[in-house]
């Protein structure tokens, strides 16, 4: 009896074994399938191989260049990508910090894509990064300050390691260290003095980027950041103005001087500067319900509609008094509107609760992918929040 129950005990196990390798071999082959299906023709069968392919994280190694390939495009077969990513973030991240010892650039080129995309979720790979900002291959170099771009890292060696690009007679580099000091932020007030030099010597990329920086570093002891960003509001080349603009809404209200040209490019013919001016005047004066009723009446008007609702959308909380005018940009037209607008509520919480039953419906009705998964991700929110 004892050897019976032996041999049912042994074929119960290799009856799983056997199990397991079949399911193993069928996922293996229905993964195969989505990674193929990112190369079709089809952007609605691309956006949809994507999608799935969040489920498998752990194929990281060949998922890395098909992602990069994609999110690059910034089409919504790139904006799947980019979800999919993020979806993934902790052990893509980790896979991207093994490639960094990579001998094979592209592969480092696309692993500082990823890290660059992720942002803090890849704050891990910060050491790898500084090492490569130090390599004789200026390849490397450009991956290791791109890679850096967006991680949150006041650390020293960080701003030590950003530094020597300021000098760099590169302008791209100088653009990339440029908007790594924007993330930084404050602690990196000591490189106030060279991001100057720029403003004043730099070539339009460069010197642009520079006057973000300063707003984002903020008010300093040696020269007045407010006046020299209000001064470039009325340059002739719109990067310095548009950059400059950016640069006041950074400084805040430390860029009080500034309120009445702000108010006047609210009324500008370009569609990103009357956005914009928006936010610039919400953060300098901390009337956020002037700003959100603004941004409502461009939204309602069709080449600003997006622009509108980004801005809305970087307001969070403090738009709250928008919701009904998002809720509405659900019915628009165009698929990017609808996920933006449905992004929007999901961030808004409390507020957005009566119009849950209708991202809901749009989660399994709407006729874009990409719209049902950022509806189901709002009514997931919204059930929390209650």
């Amino acid at each position: 009896m004892k050897l019976r129950r032996a041999f049912v005990s042994i074929a119960i196990l290799f009856a799983g074994l056997i199990s397991s390798h079949l399911f193993a071999q069928d996922d293996t082959a229905q993964f195969d399938k989505l990674l193929a299906q990112t190369k079709s023709e089809n952007a609605d069968e691309c956006i949809d191989a994507f999608l799935k392919l969040v489920d498998y994280p752990d194929h990281a190694d060949k998922l890395l260049i098909p992602l990069v390939e994609a999110m690059i495009t910034e089409t919504q077969v790139g904006e799947a990508a980019q979800f999919a990513a993020d979806q993934m973030g902790p052990t893509l991240a980790k896979y991207c910090d093994s490639v960094l010892d990579s001998e094979d650039q592209k592969q480092v080129a696309a692993a500082s894509e990823v890290i660059h995309r992720l942002g803090n979720v890849a704050i891990g790979s910060t050491p790898k990064l500084i090492a490569l900002t130090k390599s004789q291959d200026p390849k490397r170099r450009l991956s290791g300050i791109y890679g850096l771009v967006n991680l949150k890292n006041s650390d020293p060696s960080v701003i030590e390691a950003i530094e020597p690009f300021l000098d760099d007679p590169d302008f791209r580099l100088q653009v990339l260290a440029c908007r790594a000091i924007v993330t930084i932020g404050a602690p990196a007030a000591r490189l106030s003095g060279k991001l100057k030099t720029l403003v004043e010597k730099g070539n339009l990329s460069s010197r642009s980027h520079a006057l973000i920086a300063l707003g984002a570093i903020g008010p300093n002891e040696d020269f007045d950041v407010a006046e020299l960003l209000t001064k470039h509001l009325d340059a002739y080349l719109h990067a310095d103005r548009d950059r400059a603009l950016i640069g006041l809404t950074l400084l805040g209200p430390a860029a009080a001087i500034a309120k009445e040209k702000v108010e006047a490019l609210m009324n500008n013919e370009g569609k990103f500067v009357q956005c914009q001016a928006a936010l610039a005047l919400w953060k300098i004066t901390g009337d956020a319900e002037r700003s959100v009723k603004a941004l409502v009446a461009m939204s309602k008007t069709n080449n600003l509609d997006y622009e509108a609702l980004l801005a809305i959308h970087q307001m969070k909380a403090d738009a709250a008094s928008a919701v009904a005018d998002v809720a509405e940009m659900l019915k628009n037209e165009d698929g990017s509107i609808r996920s933006l607008s449905a992004e929007i509520l999901e961030n808004l919480g409390l507020v957005a609760q009566p119009w849950q039953a209708t991202l809901e419906k749009m989660s399994l009705e709407d006729p874009d992918p990409l719209v049902r998964i950022y509806c189901a991700r709002a009514v997931k929110k919204l059930l929390v929040t209650k």
